[in-house]
């Protein structure tokens, strides 16, 4: 699914996105894609095992 598609849906389903991806606030603050909100995270640890640590810890 590409950037666009995610920000598509993540409006349909009323979901605020969270990434680590400076993309999406390129492709809605900028091209002005509606969106529901989008949080840029920044990890000191990038790599895939803190990043779903991380998701985790937000759906408790």
């Amino acid at each position: 699914m590409d950037d666009i598609d995610v920000i598509r849906q993540a409006f349909r389903e009323e979901r605020v996105l969270i990434t680590v991806d400076k993309d999406f606030g390129e492709k809605v603050y900028r091209e002005k894609y509606p969106h529901r909100g989008v949080v840029l995270m920044r990890l000191e640890n990038e790599i895939a095992s803190s990043k779903i640590e991380v998701i985790r810890r937000l759906h408790q």
